[in-house]
C-alpha cells in the first residue's frame, strides 16, 4: 500500500485503508483486509478495467485461485457503497474481463496548499493559451509603466 492511499474519498464515503474502515455520515463499516485490498486496487485503477486475474494476483497472490473470494469481496463492496450490479453507479462488471470503478478521479489537496481558482484555471490552459495570457500580462505591465513614466515626466516639466 502506498502512503498516499492512507485515506481517500469515493463520492460521500471516506475510506481509511490503515484501519480497513469506510465512513458514511456517522456510520463506520469495517472491511476485511482482502476487501480493502480489492477496493484499493480498483481505486488506483479507477476508470479502467481491472481483470479478475490482476485482482487475484495482487490481492491473493494467485492469478488463478480464489474466484469465490473475489466475487464475495465485490459483493460486500457493492453492499457497503449501496451499489447494484444491475445498474452500477460505482463498481461495473465487465463481462468475461473484470471490474471497473466508475468514479471521476479527484485530486485531494492539502488545505494549506490549496491553489486559487484563477491559478487552477491557468494550469488547465494549453501551451498556446498560456503564452497568450503571459503576453497580455506583459503588455499590461508595459502600459502601466508607460502611464507612470508619462505622468512623472509631466510632473517634472511642471515644476520650476
Amino acid at each position: 500500500m502506498s502512503a498516499e492511499l492512507e485515506h481517500f474519498k469515493i463520492n460521500n464515503y471516506k475510506v481509511f485503508t490503515d484501519t480497513n474502515e469506510v465512513q458514511f455520515e456517522k456510520e463506520t463499516i469495517r472491511l476485511s483486509p482482502k476487501e480493502m485490498s480489492v477496493l484499493e486496487v480498483l481505486y488506483q485503477n479507477r476508470g479502467t478495467t481491472v481483470t479478475r486475474s490482476i485482482l487475484l494476483e495482487q490481492v491473493w497472490n494467485d492469478e488463478y485461485g480464489n474466484n469465490l473470494g473475489l466475487t464475495q469481496a465485490i459483493s460486500k463492496l457493492r453492499q457497503v457503497f449501496n451499489d447494484n450490479s444491475k445498474e452500477p453507479k460505482l463498481i461495473k462488471t465487465i463481462p468475461k474481463k473484470g471490474y471497473q470503478l466508475i468514479i471521476e478521479p479527484r485530486r485531494v489537496e492539502h488545505p494549506r496548499l490549496k491553489k486559487t481558482d484563477l491559478y487552477a484555471k491557468y494550469t488547465k490552459l494549453s501551451f498556446v493559451e498560456k503564452i497568450g495570457v503571459r503576453l497580455i500580462l506583459i503588455l499590461g505591465l508595459i502600459f502601466v509603466l508607460m502611464l507612470f513614466f508619462d505622468i512623472s515626466i509631466r510632473v517634472e516639466q511642471a515644476l520650476p
